[in-house]
């Protein structure tokens, strides 16, 4: 049951992700709600996929500078080989820390990773605990459906997710073919003729 636990768990903290990303990062900058997803629906995995694994290694601890100590690790090498993975394999930035100092290829910042220690050690010692006591309260037939659930529809969102950023590389590809032609022919008629 750990296992189905930990797939409620990461959504919950998928979309608390979400909506932290959506308000507080979008308000003050386009002025409104945005989606700042990578994928269709309102949840970040980078958000459900950094707690279950600070809550596995930090549950234990005890000493709050501990725990930010690694959460602040973790929280680094997440982010960072998160943005790597994305902006390789999408060609495209998610975000960008190049604005702050003590940044790594914009895809991490010294800033950014204190506040996502601060973040977990508040999810370790306040939020998670909560949060756990109200899904032991939930039977385990209520919780394998919801896990199973959030597999299927995380699944289809990163199908159709996929399809779009192909179907975008494609059109993209597409205009680029036809303004290397467009120069190519002006260039030709430039002096050729």
């Amino acid at each position: 049951m750990q296992l189905y636990n930990m797939m409620v768990y990461f959504m919950i903290y998928s979309f608390i992700g979400w909506l932290y990303e959506s308000t507080v990062c979008s308000i003050p900058k386009y002025k409104k709600i945005t989606n700042r997803g990578f994928l269709f629906g309102p949840y970040l995995p980078i958000y459900g996929i950094g707690a279950v694994t600070n809550i596995l290694i930090l549950q234990n601890i005890e000493n709050v500078f501990a725990i930010f100590t690694i959460a602040v690790l973790t929280s680094t090498i997440l982010e960072y080989v998160t943005a790597f993975v994305l902006e390789n394999l999408f060609k495209q930035k998610w975000w960008d820390y190049s604005q702050f100092p003590l940044n790594v290829h914009g895809r991490i910042s010294f800033y950014a990773s204190f506040v996502f220690g601060g973040a977990v050690t508040l999810l370790i010692k306040v939020v998670h605990p909560l949060v756990s006591y109200y899904i032991m309260l939930c039977n385990n037939d209520m919780i394998f459906v919801a896990s199973s659930s959030i597999i299927i529809v995380i699944g289809i969102d990163l199908l159709f997710t996929f399809m779009s950023l192909d179907f975008h590389r494609q059109e993209i590809m597409l205009k680029i073919g036809r303004v290397n032609r467009k120069t190519k022919d002006l260039i030709i008629a430039k002096f050729v003729a």
